[in-house]
């Protein structure tokens, strides 16, 4: 009983300064819509050093680049149903065609953006007008 109140102290204390390891750029998306959640870990991607990897409390994540941009989020839990920060045309359009489906997962490629159903199906759209391509 002693030990478990030092172990809880240390975890939050972890948490906390995860949380101010995160870019100020970042902050306000994460305290928009990830809100209440602790950060679990921010790190480098093993698979691309350039871009940073931030997981969140329920296993949600974001990557960003160097230039804190971000670059894509995947949704774990209850934060699937925020895609709120989608471009209107491209919830426009998930309202119309998707009504029963939420975001699983926004990636921004090169020349296109993906958008990942909680269905599994992948829509990509174009990265300036936000339009249906494929």
């Amino acid at each position: 009983k002693k030990l478990l109140f030092p172990l809880m102290l240390a975890a939050t204390v972890a948490l906390s300064a995860q949380q101010t390891m995160l870019p100020d750029e970042l902050k306000p998306f994460v305290l928009e819509y990830f809100e209440g959640q602790s950060v679990r870990s921010i790190a480098p991607r093993a698979d691309n050093p350039k871009l940073k990897e931030v997981i969140m409390e329920d296993m949600s994540s974001i990557l960003y680049d160097g230039k804190k941009n971000i670059v894509s989020v995947t949704f774990e839990g209850e934060s699937r149903a925020l895609q709120s920060f989608l471009p209107n045309a491209i919830n426009d359009y998930l309202a119309e065609n998707y009504p029963e489906n939420r975001v699983a997962g926004f990636y921004k490629e090169k020349k296109r953006e993906k958008v990942v159903l909680d269905n599994g199906k992948t829509l990509y759209f174009s990265p300036k007008e936000h339009t249906f391509i494929e």
